[in-house]
């Protein structure tokens, strides 16, 4: 490639305007780690998680209970006549009582077995936090794909810039030299308007590349946590662009990597347990407990210590009981084919991101080659034109298959770290 448009194309020497924020593509990563909305709603769902294991590993330790009455009906609740007839014929005494009272009462209750239930229930809570865990993860591996292609667009949208400038200079060469030869009467005055209208049509296109770079700024301002998108690019390392096969893994090994496989792993997991969980719902529960009751019902103080022992037999849960495992026996095998369904997808994404990654840096390749043939067509037509023996059109159209070229290369340079970066992604151990 022609070592002066080379240097045009990497050189990346946008002015920086005042007050704009220099970013590198690592910057930017490590701002999204700290500001970005959908990591911090994942590290938050992670956070309920622990809590939520948290929460069920109580079910280990007592139920405590306490109640307390205190009661002033309008008259006794329980009434009776003593009857000393026998003493004395008609003689009686009515009387009543439980009129006001107080009952208070606190128990606990130790569970001895639940049929499994609360190890069952810690192990599915422990799933839980696993699996939130892996999200925060695959959440991560999403933003920084985002932002590694809005990095790299925006890239790819201002070297177009440059040399949407480029061409403009040929341009401008060109039209002082057809105005000095339509004034001399050599030229016709319609090939100083072809210039001015392909003039015309890199401006247009220089506004559009514009706005393109606003929207993506704004998107990576976004993603990363910035209010202000004004927002400049450091580049590194633009010239490093290593072979694939130095990053190759083999995409089933890979596939055995990946979270999205960790993932249905615990979803059979869960529905193994669940087939526990529903199993040990119909298995009876036992439990031990102590207690103390205080009463002053009668109008004096009584104190009583209890100790007790309850058992639950869930009869009639037996028979929907036995469908409800019957379900979740369902739900693992489907589980189980999911995994096998996933896996397979897995292997043909990752196969796809690695054609996507070896085919950029081959046509980088053939986009350099295609450079040089556009640049020498364009010189030999640029000397044609001076001698008279072709048009301006030859010379515009030189310029334009050049342009072309140009565009081209820089697109293939953003594909190849765009591309790059996503078979990292899903090949990372």
């Amino acid at each position: 490639m022609n070592k002066y448009i080379a240097s045009l194309l990497l050189s990346a020497t946008s002015v920086i305007s005042a007050g704009a924020i220099q970013l590198s593509l690592e910057d930017c990563l490590e701002l999204a780690m700290e500001n970005n909305h959908k990591l911090k709603n994942s590290a938050l769902e992670f956070d309920a998680s622990v809590l939520t294991q948290k929460e069920a590993f109580t079910a280990y330790f007592p139920v405590v209970y306490g109640t307390g009455i205190y009661y002033n009906a309008n008259k006794g609740m329980a009434k009776a006549e003593l009857d000393f007839s026998y003493l004395l014929p008609g003689l009686s005494f009515p009387f009543s009582i439980l009129k006001s009272g107080t009952v208070a009462s606190v128990a606990a209750v130790q569970p001895i077995f639940l049929g499994g239930r609360v190890i069952t229930g810690n192990k599915l809570a422990r799933i839980g936090k696993d699996v939130a865990e892996i999200q925060v993860k695959l959440a991560v591996n999403d933003v920084k794909s985002n932002i590694n292609e809005y990095f790299w667009e925006i890239h790819a949208l201002e070297e177009k810039i440059t040399t949407l400038d480029y061409i403009d200079s040929l341009l401008d060469r060109l039209r002082k030299d057809v105005l000095v030869a339509v004034e001399a009467g050599v030229r016709m005055k319609n090939d100083l308007l072809r210039v001015e209208l392909q003039q015309q049509e890199i401006e247009s296109n220089r506004l559009k590349l514009r706005n393109g770079i606003k929207v993506y700024k704004m998107l990576l301002a976004q993603y990363i946590g910035l209010k202000s998108y004004d927002i400049e690019l450091s580049m590194d390392d633009i010239d490093d662009l290593p072979e694939p096969h130095v990053y190759f893994v083999d995409p089933f090994i890979a596939a055995e990597n990946r979270y999205e496989k960790k993932l249905v792993d615990s979803k059979i997991e869960a529905s193994r347990l669940n087939i526990k969980l529903k199993s040990g719902e119909r298995l009876p529960s036992l439990g031990v407990g102590a207690g103390y009751v205080y009463n002053d019902l009668l109008g004096t103080s009584n104190n009583n210590g209890i100790i007790f022992g309850t058992a639950s037999i869930p009869i009639s849960d037996w028979w929907s009981g036995s469908y409800a495992v019957k379900r979740e026996k369902i739900r693992l095998r489907q589980a189980e084919n999911e995994k096998q369904d996933v896996m397979e997808l897995l292997v043909v994404e990752i196969s796809d991101k690695w054609n996507r990654f070896y085919e950029s840096y081959y046509l980088i390749k053939l986009a350099e080659k295609s450079i040089d043939s556009a640049f020498e067509n364009l010189r030999l037509n640029d000397n044609y034109y001076r001698a008279g023996t072709v048009s301006v059109s030859d010379v515009l159209e030189a310029q334009f298959l050049y342009r072309q070229a140009l565009e081209e290369y820089i697109d293939c340079v953003s594909s190849y770290h765009i591309n790059k970066q996503n078979y990292l992604i899903v090949t990372a151990p």
